[in-house]
């Protein structure tokens, strides 16, 4: 499995994040849009702007079992953070899971 290191400025805007290894993964996934191969990030969120709500916190793209996948981390306002699995060639969501919650929820014991 290929794995494909990304932050949210490099897919979004094309900057480097001043490693050879990000620069060669922007290269990359730039290509992959060119070709028509994956849809691109503001293709995505277009897509999903109603489910990928908050922060972004860490992004991925990876190849498993000839399946491209951008691997998505978010933060909600609620402090809730979760990652999101959509497949890059066509957008269809496959799989969500909340990674951890606020321990803080408001209430006094």
């Amino acid at each position: 499995m290929k794995k494909l290191l990304l932050t949210i400025t490099l897919i979004a805007t094309g900057f480097s994040a001043g490693s050879a290894s990000a620069d060669d993964d922007s290269r990359e996934v730039r290509r992959l849009v060119q070709e028509g191969k994956v849809i691109s990030l503001d293709a995505l969120l277009d897509m999903h702007r109603d489910r990928l709500q908050g922060r972004i916190l860490d992004l991925e793209m990876e190849e498993e079992h000839g399946r491209v996948i951008y691997e998505i981390k978010t933060l909600d306002a609620e402090g809730v953070v979760r990652e999101v699995e959509v497949d890059a060639q066509t957008g269809e969501w496959l799989r969500e899971k909340v990674k951890s919650r606020r321990k803080d929820d408001g209430s006094k014991q």
